[in-house]
């Protein structure tokens, strides 16, 4: 595969995957809106924001500031820019597209529309040159930092058109990153999606101190959501179970490299999203995306507690210990009811 290939965000993740491919060899250049960090990335060759100590002084890696160039330079387009952003940023990107490119999302989250779709949709809509084979997303517990230090790390990339998933396949997998292939779209979308907001409620139980019993269940009461949203949708239950489903559902809810984890320790803490963001800029895609996913649930008629209770206390400034009160005080039901 001789693709080149330009990376459209250059937070922690984008930078990483810019840096894997390039180390395999392929021509990738990595796009940053932001012209101050653009220099500091090009001088020090490390992105000392989102990825210090990593070196990003490899040969095939180039990177700019200008989407023109960024957009002109590939055959593959990788977005890595948080969805809250995307709804701005695509009506910038879709005249400078050729009919011939590709585009592999790697964000997990929602646009902020009034009606809510899945990533791939909007992009449809959105980039009217780009057809629905040429479009493909990649999921998977995949922390940044961990694969940017070459350890062993899996993901699954989805989408309709199998020639295109099996290129992609061999194009991003390394002696220590291992792709998948799968066609249920919906369901690595959502599995993305859902987990981040799982991880957000382990940690208010972590910052809470509320033990292994309440995190355990937490994360299987979540899985049953997500299976539900799954079925209703027209996700498959295997791909539940599979990279982008339990495997990221493990790593996200139990990990501190979790950034949406890390978000519900400091919620414990009573420290507002408005607060975290204004002083820290951090993105955390299981809050971005609650409202866009109770839309969804509401649209498809599905039941997410847990998911409706996160999003009680971030929105609504209810009390984290009257949410878990009113979670343990539902209807008492039995767990194959439950999984249905």
């Amino acid at each position: 595969m001789t693709w080149k290939v330009s990376i459209l965000g250059a937070g922690a993740w984008g930078t990483t995957i810019a840096r894997l491919l390039s180390q395999k060899g392929h021509q990738v250049l990595l796009w940053e809106v932001f012209s101050e960090q653009c220099l500091q990335m090009q001088t020090d060759k490390e992105n000392s924001k989102y990825l210090p100590g990593v070196s990003l002084d490899l040969p095939m890696l180039s990177i700019s500031n200008d989407l023109d160039q960024a957009v002109h330079f590939a055959d593959l387009l990788i977005l890595a820019i948080p969805s809250k952003f995307l709804q701005a940023f695509l009506p910038r990107l879709s005249p400078l597209l050729r009919p011939s490119q590709s585009i592999l999302s790697l964000v997990k989250g929602i646009l902020p529309r009034d009606v809510p779709r899945l990533l791939l949709d909007d992009l449809q809509e959105m980039l009217p040159g780009i057809s629905k084979d040429q479009l493909a997303v990649l999921s998977g517990p995949n922390f940044a930092k961990e694969i940017a230090q070459d350890l062993p790390a899996a993901s699954v990339v989805a989408g309709q058109n199998l020639p295109f998933l099996k290129a992609l396949q061999q194009y991003l997998s390394t002696a220590h990153f291992r792709v998948y292939t799968n066609h249920d779209v919906v369901g690595v979308q959502l599995g993305g999606i859902l987990k981040n907001v799982i991880a957000v409620a382990a940690g208010l139980m972590d910052g809470k101190s509320m033990g292994y019993n309440a995190k355990s269940s937490l994360i299987v009461r979540g899985i049953t959501e997500m299976s539900r949203l799954f079925v209703a949708m027209g996700g498959k239950q295997e791909t539940l179970y599979g990279l982008s489903g339990l495997g990221d559902l493990i790593g996200t809810c139990t990990s501190p490299l979790s950034r949406n984890w890390w978000a519900g320790t400091q919620l414990a803490k009573g420290i507002s999203y408005d607060e975290l963001q204004r002083t820290t800029g951090a993105t955390v895609e299981g809050i971005d995306s609650l409202p866009g996913l109770l839309k969804l649930a509401d649209i498809h008629q599905v039941e997410l507690p847990i998911c409706k209770e996160i999003h009680n206390i971030v929105f609504q400034g209810k009390g984290i210990e009257q949410s878990i009160q009113d979670l343990m005080t539902r209807k008492l039901r039995s767990e194959r009811e439950e999984l249905c």
